[in-house]
């Protein structure tokens, strides 16, 4: 009897190795040792990539012998691209000027592109007040030169004057604009 017990506790030893074994090849560098393709493709899905990004994963893992499961990837990336597809979303994308990649089912895009107009209006407004104080820091150091006329100076000033004027509205209208889009986004979320 004692050898029965000896056996089982092998290869209950044996079974435990191989399993934590297996924990540990998940958890490795590599996403084709054991890929869970419904998780690849809601990743994929939820950066607004196109499904066709399988095709990157597939080229990476098949070097390791390993096919993608497109059934499952494409399961993912459908609740990916739901969870992508929202005006929040949209919003970032446009307040970032990231590009869109047409994915969006189209009873979801309307919502989501309403995100990206409102995005890509803040966008705007930051370069602009990108700009503005740029060419204040400028202005700054063409008044610290002692060579500076009079006359310079004080055109100078005038110009600065007018550019902390603009940055100022740009503040208000950046303001309006993020209020319009939380109600915009609270809007759509109550459909």
């Amino acid at each position: 009897m004692q050898g029965g017990v000896k056996r089982l506790f092998r290869a209950g030893l044996l079974v435990g190795l191989f399993l934590l074994a297996s924990g540990c090849a998940s958890t490795g560098t590599s996403q084709c040792t054991s890929p869970n393709w419904e998780r690849l493709g809601f990743q994929d899905g939820e950066e607004g990539r196109p499904a066709s990004w399988i095709e990157k994963h597939q080229d990476k893992c098949a070097g390791e012998g390993r096919l993608a499961n497109l059934a499952l990837y494409q399961r993912g990336h459908q609740q990916g691209i739901k969870a992508y597809c929202t005006p929040t979303s949209g919003y970032r994308v446009g307040s970032f000027d990231r590009s869109y990649q047409n994915v969006c089912p189209s009873d979801l895009e309307p919502a989501f592109l309403g995100g990206v107009r409102i995005g890509k209006q803040v966008f705007a407004i930051r370069q602009r007040r990108s700009d503005i104080e740029n060419r204040l820091a400028s202005i700054r150091a063409m008044r610290a030169k002692p060579s500076l006329s009079t006359s310079e100076a004080a055109r100078l000033i005038q110009e600065s004057q007018q550019l902390e004027a603009q940055r100022e509205q740009l503040e208000v209208e950046l303001n309006r604009i993020k209020i319009e889009a939380k109600a915009y986004i609270e809007d759509h979320r109550l459909q």
